[in-house]
């Protein structure tokens, strides 16, 4: 299996739209930008999104939460490798990989960019996930999102499980398994209500609480859309020194 983790797993067939938390037609694919997650401060993972509410296990038309009773954090250390793409390969794994997931050659034409920018690949999107993009599955359909968690561990100097990074990614892991039977696992009704109950309310708390606002350098992994959550994240893990 290449680098890439294969976007195929994208929401199977890829018939399904990419947005984020924001509701549109399944037959759209387009990008748009995500609110914070649970917090004032734009920090929350960047995630595609199927658009609209969709019948999870029951199918009833409705994406209802089941929030994980026994959490486990999934959370990765991240891996930086400055020097590992330069702009032009950043851009190349965006338009080969990411942006072009619903065209029919969207698996050859990746395949093909990792094989031939391998150092790349390998530190944008690794097989650990301890890169700048992240492919998951919780049970369902799997989705990619940007490592914003992993982004604030390398600028926090802290990738400890108590530190703001491993916090951030975990009061999201919550939310994702929570929806991550739906059909549309990143569906923002179904996450804003795990959100606020059991133990993914106490993994936002806990967030906010060590994250706090007043850490400037915070501010280099937040962004204000997906493409440019993208381009700063892989800067910072595999960019240029």
């Amino acid at each position: 299996m290449t680098s890439r983790l294969l976007p195929a797993f994208l929401f199977a067939a890829a018939t399904t739209s990419a947005v984020l938390l924001a509701c549109s037609s399944k037959d759209e694919s387009t990008f748009t930008p995500t609110p914070p997650d649970a917090s004032p401060e734009a920090i929350a993972p960047l995630l595609p999104d199927a658009g609209g509410s969709e019948g999870g296990e029951g199918g009833s038309g409705v994406c209802v939460a089941d929030v994980p009773a026994n959490f486990q954090s999934d959370f990765v250390p991240p891996k930086q490798n400055k020097g590992a793409c330069q702009t032009a390969d950043i851009e190349g794994y965006w338009t080969n990989c990411l942006a072009n997931i619903r065209e029919a050659d969207h698996d050859a034409v990746c395949d093909a960019w990792v094989m031939a920018n391998a150092t790349c690949a390998g530190c944008i999107a690794p097989q650990d996930r301890s890169g700048a993009v992240l492919w998951l599955s919780y049970g369902g359909p799997k989705f990619y999102q940007i490592n914003s968690g992993g982004c604030l561990a390398i600028v926090l100097a802290d990738s400890s499980p108590q530190g703001c990074g491993a916090l951030t990614h975990d009061a999201s892991q919550c939310t994702w398994e929570a929806c991550g039977k739906c059909q549309n696992p990143t569906d923002g009704t179904c996450r804003a209500e795990a959100r606020a109950q059991g133990i993914c309310s106490s993994k936002n708390n806990v967030r906010s609480s060590v994250c706090g606002t007043s850490d400037a350098s915070r501010a280099e992994c937040v962004f204000g859309d997906l493409k440019s959550a993208y381009d700063g994240t892989a800067a910072i893990f595999c960019g240029p020194p």
